[in-house]
């Protein structure tokens, strides 16, 4: 046995997910079988029905992936399976009491395509809580293989549920599949880390000034002595003139 199957919560995990795949699937048969055999839909009305059990993943992805990402995951798990189970309870208590509309169904298959969205896309995050990161690669194998399984199965087990209990009494059973999911991830134990949105984090707020010592007067630098001008050279002094010599009298 591989050493992830060791692992007691990726077990109760595995199977819950196995469950809600088969679910999901035999759902997704029984609401159009539904409506033509309960409520004698029209095709327009069946493409509708068909299109709103599909859509949410193109309306509502990105938002429930943004949601999923302020919240642990394992409580989120838990009230998709409560809500699918109790909806599709409803459905049947209602058609067994003869008031089962199309709007009314309509309603729940929205509501059971937005709690799927929300499933898939919080399990696929929420499994990194519970796997060792060197056990990651086998654990989303594991996922993806439940899912390829689930999409074959499931719609031999709903049209069978079907035949043999009629399309209300399938979403009963298919009832009952999301309220063992969510009792099974309710056993997992292993403490999920909290959540860390991605996203713009408020600015610190910036820290009080405090009042900084007024400086100390600095001695203000000396002068330096500006260099003395260089003494320019005095001239030279001219020579004076000889005297000439004075005439000698000239004899009487």
């Amino acid at each position: 046995m591989p050493a992830l199957w060791h692992n007691r919560d990726f077990r109760l995990v595995t199977a819950g997910q196995s469950v809600t795949q088969l679910g999901t699937e035999v759902s997704a048969l029984a609401f159009p079988l539904t409506a033509v055999l309960l409520l004698d839909a029209t095709p327009w009305q069946l493409g509708i029905l068909v299109a709103v059990q599909n859509g949410a993943f193109l309306v509502a992805g990105l938002p429930a992936g943004t949601f999923l990402d302020r919240r642990r995951r394992r409580p989120v798990l838990i009230v998709t399976d409560v809500v699918r189970a109790v909806a599709l309870t409803a459905v049947t208590i209602t058609a067994a009491a003869g008031g089962l509309s199309f709007t009314l169904l309509l309603a729940v298959a929205a509501v059971m395509s937005l709690m799927r969205v929300v499933f898939e896309i919080g399990y696929q995050t929420y499994l990194p809580s519970i796997v060792p990161p060197e056990h990651l690669v086998q654990g989303n194998s594991t996922v993806e293989a439940i899912r390829a399984t689930g999409q074959i199965a499931g719609p031999t087990l709903g049209g069978t549920l079907v035949q043999l209990t009629g399309a209300a009494n399938a979403l009963l059973a298919d009832a009952l599949s999301f309220a063992v999911s969510a009792l099974l991830l309710w056993r997992v134990r292993t403490p999920e880390p909290p959540p860390t949105p991605s996203g713009p984090r408020p600015p610190s707020p910036s820290p009080s000034p405090s009042p900084s010592p007024s400086p100390s007067p600095s001695p203000s630098p000396s002068p330096s002595p500006s260099p003395s001008p260089s003494p320019s050279p005095s001239p030279s002094p001219s020579p004076s003139p000889s005297p000439s010599p004075s005439p000698s009298p000239s004899p009487s």
